[in-house]
C-alpha cells in the first residue's frame, strides 16, 4: 500500500474515532444544555457561530491556495520552498485575524436587529465579544497546521483536537449543571481553546524547527502574482459558500425567532455528528489529491476521480436518506415533539445536504488541480439567489422558504461549476458528469421513497423498539439497493479492492502481534 493511500487511511481512521467521541459528548452536552439553559440560549450560541463564520470568509481563500502551493515542495522535500510559502502563510493569517476582529466589532451594534425574541438570556453583547476574541486569535496561532495537512498527516491534528474536545465539553457540562450559567460555560470553552492553540503552536514549532529560521528566500514576483490572483478568486468562493451556509440561521433569527434557530440546531447536531466522519473521508483526501495531480497523468487522475465521485454518491446518498427518515423520530424520543421542525423543511435540508455531497468530489479535485479563478463568480451569483429567495421565503413561507432558497442556489452551483471546469480536470465532456449526477440522484430517490412509506407504517407509535426496527431498515435497504445496481461497475470494484487491501493489512498486523 503506497504512502498516499496509507496517510489517507490514517486521516480517515483517526477522524472516525474523533467523530464518534465528539458525537457522544456533544449529544450529552446538548441534552444538559437544553435541560438547564433552554432553546433560546442554544439559538444565541448557534447564531454567533454563523455570524463569525461569515466574518471569517477570507480564511479559505488563503488557506486553500497556499496549501496547493505546499503540495509540490512537500512531495519533493524542498525545505527552502516550504519556508517561503509558510512565511507568506503567517503574514496573511495575521492580517485575517485583525480583519475578522475589526469586522466583528462593526457588527456588534447591530446584534439587536439580528436577534428576534431572544427572551431572558442575559448580556448578548458580552457573549458575542468573547466568541469574537476566540475566533480572531485562532488565526494568529494555527497557521502552522497547514504544513501538517500538506504532508497528508491531518490525523496528528485530529488527535490533539479530540483530547481538547473531551476536556472542553466535560468542563462545560459540569459548569452548566452546577451553575446554570451560560457566561461561565462560554468563558471556560474559550480558555481551553486558547490553551489548545498555544500548545499546538509550540508543538508544531518544535516539529518543524526550520520554520523558525530567519533566512528565508523571497518568493519570486511571478509566483506572488499567481498566488494573489488565486487568493482573490478563492476569497470570492469562500465568501459565497460561507454566506450561503451561514446566513440561513441569521435570516431565521431576524425574520422568525431565535428559538427556531435553537430547534434547528438539534437537527444540525445529528447531521454534524455523522458529517464529522464523512468529511474526514473526503476532506482528509485533499492533500492526497494534490499529490496525485503533481505525480500522475490525466488518465490516472480521471480514473480516481470517478471512484471518488462514486464514493460521494454512496455515502452522501445513504446519509441523506438516513437523516430524513430517522431524525424526526430520534428527536421525539430524545427531547420530545415540542423540539421538532416541519417535515418539509427537514426534507429540503436533506436534499441540500445530498447536493452538497455530490459537489464535493468535483470541488476537491478542482482544488487539487489549483483551479480557483475560472468559476470565482459562480458562488457569488449563488449567494445572491439564496439571499433573495430565502428572505422572501422566510416572510411568506417561514422556515421552509428559507431552505427553498438554499436548494435553488445549490442547484445552480451544481450545474454551472462543472460546465466551466470539468473538462479541464478530467479531459472528458461535461455531459458525462451530468449523466452520472442524474443516475446517482435517481438511485437515491427510489430507496428514499420506499423508506419514507415504511416509516409511516413502522412508526404509528414512536417507541424505542420501533425506532430500532426502522434503523435496521434504513441500514439495509439503501445499501442493498446501491449494491444491486453498481456491484459490476469499475468504481465499485476499485473501492472493494481498497477495502480488501485494508482488511488484509490489518489481519497481517494482528498476526504479527499475536504470533
Amino acid at each position: 500500500m503506497n504512502s498516499r493511500v496509507e496517510n489517507t487511511l490514517k486521516n480517515i481512521s483517526w477522524g472516525a474515532i474523533s467523530s464518534v467521541v465528539s458525537m457522544i459528548l456533544n449529544f450529552i452536552y446538548r441534552t444538559v444544555f437544553i435541560k438547564y439553559l433552554g432553546a433560546n440560549y442554544l439559538g444565541v450560541n448557534g447564531l454567533f457561530f454563523n455570524i463569525l463564520g461569515v466574518l471569517s470568509f477570507a480564511e479559505l481563500g488563503i488557506g486553500t491556495v497556499l496549501n496547493y502551493n505546499l503540495y509540490k515542495p512537500v512531495a519533493n522535500g524542498d525545505i527552502e520552498a516550504i519556508k517561503t510559502v509558510m512565511a507568506m502563510y503567517k503574514k496573511f493569517y495575521t492580517y485575517i485575524g485583525l480583519v475578522v476582529f475589526g469586522a466583528g466589532l462593526f457588527v456588534y451594534p447591530f446584534l439587536d436587529v439580528l436577534v428576534k425574541d431572544p427572551g431572558d438570556v442575559g448580556n448578548i453583547g458580552l457573549y458575542y465579544l468573547i466568541s469574537l476574541f476566540s475566533t480572531s486569535v485562532s488565526y494568529l496561532l494555527t497557521y502552522r497546521c497547514s504544513l501538517v495537512n500538506a504532508e497528508q498527516k491531518k490525523y496528528i491534528l485530529t488527535n490533539i483536537d479530540t483530547i481538547t474536545n473531551i476536556v472542553s465539553i466535560m468542563s462545560r457540562i459540569a459548569i452548566v449543571i452546577i451553575t446554570h450559567n451560560y457566561l461561565l460555560c462560554l468563558i471556560a470553552g474559550t480558555i481551553i481553546e486558547f490553551v489548545r492553540m498555544v500548545v499546538l503552536h509550540i508543538y508544531l514549532g518544535e516539529k518543524y524547527r526550520f520554520l523558525k529560521d530567519k533566512n528565508i528566500e523571497p518568493m519570486p514576483q511571478e509566483k506572488k502574482q499567481e498566488i494573489r490572483k488565486n487568493v482573490i478568486a478563492l476569497v470570492w468562493h469562500k465568501m459565497g459558500d460561507v454566506l450561503i451556509n451561514s446566513t440561513d440561521n441569521i435570516i431565521i433569527s431576524a425574520f422568525i425567532s431565535i428559538r427556531t434557530v435553537g430547534l434547528l440546531l438539534n437537527y444540525t447536531l445529528i447531521k454534524n455528528a455523522v458529517n464529522g466522519f464523512v468529511k474526514m473521508i473526503f476532506f482528509g483526501a485533499i492533500p492526497s489529491i494534490g499529490n496525485l495531480v503533481a505525480t500522475t497523468d490525466l488518465k490516472k487522475q480521471y480514473s480516481v476521480f470517478k471512484t471518488y465521485n462514486f464514493l460521494s454518491f454512496w455515502i452522501y446518498g445513504f446519509c441523506s436518506i438516513a437523516f430524513y427518515t430517522l431524525s424526526g423520530p430520534f428527536i421525539t424520543l430524545w427531547l420530545g415533539e415540542s423540539m421538532l421542525i416541519s417535515d418539509i423543511a427537514w426534507l429540503l435540508i436533506c436534499i441540500d445536504y445530498y447536493l452538497l455531497g455530490q459537489r464535493i468530489a468535483f470541488q476537491n479535485y478542482k482544488t487539487g488541480f489549483g483551479i480557483f479563478y475560472d468559476d470565482q463568480y459562480v458562488v457569488i451569483a449563488s449567494f445572491v439567489i439564496n439571499l433573495v429567495i430565502s428572505i422572501v421565503g422566510a416572510i411568506y413561507l417561514g422556515i421552509t422558504g428559507v431552505f427553498l432558497g438554499t436548494i435553488i442556489s445549490g442547484l445552480y452551483q451544481s450545474i454551472r461549476r462543472p460546465m466551466i471546469a470539468f473538462t479541464r480536470i478530467t479531459g472528458e465532456k461535461t455531459i458525462v458528469y451530468f449523466k452520472y449526477l442524474m443516475k446517482y440522484l435517481i438511485s437515491v430517490i427510489i430507496p428514499g421513497i420506499i423508506l419514507k412509506l415504511l416509516s409511516v407504517v413502522v412508526l404509528k407509535d414512536i417507541t424505542i423498539i420501533r425506532f430500532v426496527v426502522l434503523c435496521l431498515l434504513v441500514a439495509v435497504i439503501p445499501n442493498l439497493f446501491f449494491y444491486a445496481l453498481y456491484r459490476n461497475e469499475d468504481e465499485f470494484s476499485f473501492l472493494k479492492n481498497i477495502v480488501v487491501s485494508i482488511v488484509c493489512r490489518i489481519t497481517k498486523k494482528g498476526r504479527r502481534i499475536h504470533g
